[in-house]
């Protein structure tokens, strides 16, 4: 149970990201910003829907923690633009909607079909979420 509650509160850590993600109309910084954090999270799922057994969770493990730093990056790059409007947020919040449920399904079939793969994603969840 350890192991699902620490990579439950990475996805609760990539939901808050998309949710504070600064943005704007017209092709400026902060939707760039949000472009990445949607490429970084449907790369995320992307990784999550290999795992079939514990060698795939070994190989997508090796996967999440370079993309766990690159996912580090865009929230520091998020987190020097200035704070969006609520209109912004929730545009971003519709945009991000779907990308969300592919991670949480991925991650809910990974616990319940394949949990000897729940350890060995930890210690790359974990770089994710900066939990380590």
């Amino acid at each position: 149970m350890k192991v699902l509650s620490r990579i439950a509160a990475v996805f609760v850590l990539l939901l808050g990201c998309v949710t504070t993600i600064p943005g704007c109309d017209g092709g400026n910084p902060h939707d760039a910003v949000a472009e990445k954090m949607s490429s970084a999270m449907n790369e995320f799922a992307s990784i999550l829907a290999t795992v079939k057994d514990e060698k795939s969770a070994e190989s997508a493990a090796t996967k999440l923690k370079p993309l766990g730093e690159k996912i580090k990056k865009i929230m520091d790059e998020g987190d020097k633009l200035p704070e969006p409007s609520e209109e912004l947020k929730k545009k971003y919040e519709a945009q991000f909607a779907g990308v969300q449920k592919k991670i949480m399904d991925e991650m809910m079939r990974i616990g319940t079909q394949v949990p000897a793969a729940m350890p060995i994603l930890s210690d790359a969840m974990d770089a994710i979420g900066g939990m380590n």
